[in-house]
């Protein structure tokens, strides 16, 4: 058995066993495939992953310097390479091995030794998935644009895609977190309850399930259905992310600091947690000086308040980071909306005009009715002789997310 008459045109090979390396390399060339590069260390691929758009990736279990493990987080952790088609290879791969590569799409898993007839037959698998959601890709577009469809009936829509699809599976995931980022979340646990129901306890359901209920400001239950996922998956390394934020939300920085950690266990470079991290302290500073009274129960909103207060405090930079490492962890685009409007206040105050019209920019592509975004835009291009933004800016903050972004009165 071959390649079928479409195949990857630049694949990437991560191996630190020369000789599979070559053998791998040679297969493929036959097959005619046009590039083909191989990296025998994790840093190394990810080196060349980041420069070049691969379009297939043959991954090893166990690496130098930055495991696989690592390497498939961070994979489908980055925009382009979340459902490029990957294959794990390894001498021994347990069974919560399979688990982790079974909640990601167009992923398997290959046990050494294998044939060239094994690595054929489930790059074509993989391939033809990846291809058909890449000819879906303006259904799904228009499904997920259209602003004028409501929870219900993007419900029916995502229930008739994934009867088509070779793995619902995937369907229904990108639909949950379609519905967690227009803030339908009633619509979004229907439909992860139904779906549990149908395929069982996924790990991939089970955490969606536990970011829905994060965004219901329910994290006790949140913790409780993410830590089943982890006993079944335990190397999930957004899922240790998760489960810091659903602490965070219980006000346990304790907790949320060890599952923090627990993910930079896995890749010691993980943005969303380091940025974790920072939330965690400045969550402890501001319960320090204020206590937890007047701290929003919503967790983007107490994400946000915190840097309202830190920006109020004179502290801006500090409130610019804040604002960044919370937009690691708030997915509902009217809460982006919010937090992005206020880096471009917290930027006004540092006259620095042309950050904050960017960011200004970014809310209103999020919320189009957001009109103070675009007054402040107005401002920054038209600015009077009188107007002191940075004096304005310091009288304007939203904290509470839950409401519009518009003028008062309108």
């Amino acid at each position: 058995m071959g390649l079928g008459a479409s195949l990857p045109q630049n694949v990437l090979i991560v191996e630190d066993d020369e000789d599979t390396s070559l053998y791998v390399s040679e297969l493929l060339r036959e097959q005619g495939v046009a590039e083909v590069q191989t990296a025998s260390s994790g840093q190394t691929a990810w080196r060349l992953a980041e420069a070049t758009h691969f379009d297939f990736i043959l991954l090893d279990w166990r690496l130098p310097s930055l495991s696989g493990l690592a390497l498939l987080n961070r994979f489908r952790g980055h925009p382009h390479y979340v459902r490029v088609p990957l294959i794990v290879v390894s001498g021994f791969l347990g069974e919560k091995d399979f688990h982790l590569i079974q909640e990601f799409a167009v992923t398997g898993g290959l046990t050494k030794p294998f044939s060239a007839d094994d690595l054929f037959k489930l790059m074509d698998s993989l391939w033809k998935e990846a291809s058909w959601y890449h000819y879906q890709q303006m259904e799904l577009a228009n499904l997920f644009k259209n602003q004028s469809y409501d929870g219900l009936y993007f419900l029916d829509s995502i229930r008739e895609l994934a009867k088509k699809s070779p793995r619902p599976l995937t369907i229904l995931l990108l639909g949950l977190r379609h519905l967690r980022q227009q803030g339908w979340d009633s619509e979004a646990e229907s439909l992860a309850g139904e779906s549990i129901r149908t395929y069982g306890n996924l790990p991939a359901l089970l955490t969606e399930l536990g970011r829905i209920l994060i965004g219901k400001n329910r994290y006790k239950e949140a913790m409780n259905v993410l830590t089943k996922a982890n006993e079944l998956s335990p190397s999930n390394l957004d899922r240790y992310c998760y489960l810091g934020e659903a602490s965070l939300g219980e006000l346990d920085i304790s907790l949320a600091n060890q599952y923090f950690d627990q993910a930079l266990a896995i890749d010691g470079d993980a943005s969303k947690a380091k940025n974790g991290k920072l939330l965690s302290k400045n969550l402890n500073i501001y319960l320090q000086t204020n206590g937890a009274e007047n701290l929003p129960k919503n967790f983007a909103s107490m994400l946000n308040a915190i840097g309202v207060a830190k920006v109020g405090m004179g502290e801006v930079a500090q409130g610019i980071e804040q604002y960044h490492a919370a937009l690691h962890y708030v997915s509902a685009s009217f809460h982006r909306s919010k937090i992005l409007y206020n880096l471009g206040l917290a930027h006004v105050r540092l006259k620095e005009l042309a950050k904050a019209a960017k960011f200004f920019s970014e809310a209103l592509k999020l919320d189009p009715n957001a009109e103070k975004a675009k007054v402040w835009l107005d401002k920054i291009d038209h600015p009077s002789s009188d107007d002191a933004l940075d004096d304005k800016a310091r009288k304007e903050g939203v904290i509470d997310l839950d409401h519009p972004l518009k003028k008062k009165g309108a």
